[in-house]
């Protein structure tokens, strides 16, 4: 990975970086991290990545399950989760998807749940928006309009953002940093699902 696309990987995700099984780790520094102990830059995902963001209710009396999503916007598409492990941030996929429990809402923000975009075909710019559609067990395939934000202290001064209902979900909070494509031939990460 060169260096321009390690920087901008790391500016999105705030932290220092590390492969190993699948699993993204990033140091847990306020000051942007450092890479961990064993980090493997060259295995990290290429291209530009990005990551999406929303709060998701079930209003209804029957679990769902968010289990996968697409856009035009970048080659491969995975649900993530970033949890602390011993002071190390991880990042990994969930292959089983998100569970979204009857009466619950859950919150896929940064440095917690998100839908992460590898390989993005063109750069996501503030002030524009592109479309995220997520597949759920139960709701079945909803169309977000995803607007960008440079940060996300810009997203929470907004007001434009309209909260979506599908069924008994209802999705709201929806927005995605800005991030540069960076298409030099990279490759996205082994595993990611491709998009449709």
């Amino acid at each position: 990975m060169n260096a321009m696309n390690r920087r901008a990987f790391l500016a999105m995700m705030a932290g220092g970086e590390a492969v190993s099984g699948g699993v993204l780790s990033f140091t847990a520094h306020g000051d942007g991290g450092t890479p961990a102990a064993g980090a493997t830059p060259n295995a990290m995902p290429m291209g530009g990545t990005a990551a999406a963001f929303m709060t998701i209710t079930n209003g209804g009396s029957a679990d769902d399950r968010l289990v996968s999503a697409k856009t035009d916007v970048t080659q491969m598409v995975e649900i993530h989760e970033m949890k602390d492990k011993n002071g190390v941030m991880e990042m990994s996929p969930l292959p089983d998807g998100l569970p979204i429990p009857a009466g619950t809402t859950v919150e896929l923000k940064p440095g917690g749940y998100h839908v992460m975009l590898f390989g993005l075909k063109h750069d996501l710019v503030a002030g524009e928006q592109y479309q995220l559609t997520v597949t759920f067990e139960q709701a079945g395939d909803v169309t977000l309009d995803v607007p960008i934000f440079a940060s996300l202290s810009a997203f929470e001064a907004s007001d434009r953002v309209e909260p979506v209902t599908a069924g008994d979900l209802k999705i709201e909070g929806i927005w995605t940093r800005m991030a540069p494509a960076m298409t030099d031939g990279a490759t996205p990460a082994s595993g990611a699902t491709p998009t449709h």
